[in-house]
């Protein structure tokens, strides 16, 4: 009796290729996505390779919270929201990015010192800030460096999961108490 042989999936080539013309093929089986393997779940290859696959869930509510946020606040889905404390006034909007106040080239008329005919996010803010009794004080806090690994991702997901909690390495909270 002859004994069975294991057939191997056949390379159909490969997409991603080297500068000096070599097809790179180190992972996966050919076709599809370069350097995915398709026999593989996902989920497990994502895990392997450090990365959380989006459940069904997180996309349902991120196809609410998108919308609804950018609607209303402009939001930039950070993934780490900080809208209570910035007086509903979303900080990722100022065009430097800053999370803990203005740059100091806020212009006489309120006005961003990089868009001229924008008012400052941060103007705004402050006075947001007044206008909501329960957090008024929350815009004198500093607030930690943006985690861009959460950009793009659910905010409400991440508070419940402590992900928006997470601070980078070297820094150091402050009690606001």
């Amino acid at each position: 009796m002859r004994k069975a042989l294991r057939r191997r999936p056949l390379r159909t080539g490969c997409v991603d290729r080297h500068p000096d013309g070599q097809a790179d093929c180190r992972r996966g089986s050919g076709g599809g996505e370069p350097g995915v393997d398709p026999g593989r779940r996902a989920d497990r290859q994502d895990a392997e390779e450090g990365l959380s696959a989006v459940s069904v869930t997180e996309r349902l509510v991120l196809a609410v919270e998108k919308p609804l946020k950018e609607a209303i606040w402009g939001c930039r889905m950070c993934g780490q929201c900080i809208l209570h404390s910035t007086g509903l006034s979303c900080p990722m909007r100022c065009p430097k990015n800053l999370r803990n106040g203005p740059c100091g080239g806020v212009r006489a008329n309120g006005n961003c010192e990089v868009y001229a005919d924008q008012p400052c996010v941060w103007v705004e803010a402050w006075e947001g800030s007044r206008r909501l009794p329960l957090f008024k004080d929350h815009i004198e806090h500093l607030q930690k460096p943006m985690d861009w690994q959460l950009q793009g991702t659910s905010s409400w997901i991440n508070l419940l999961r402590g992900r928006d909690r997470t601070a980078p390495k070297g820094w150091v909270a402050h009690d606001h108490s």
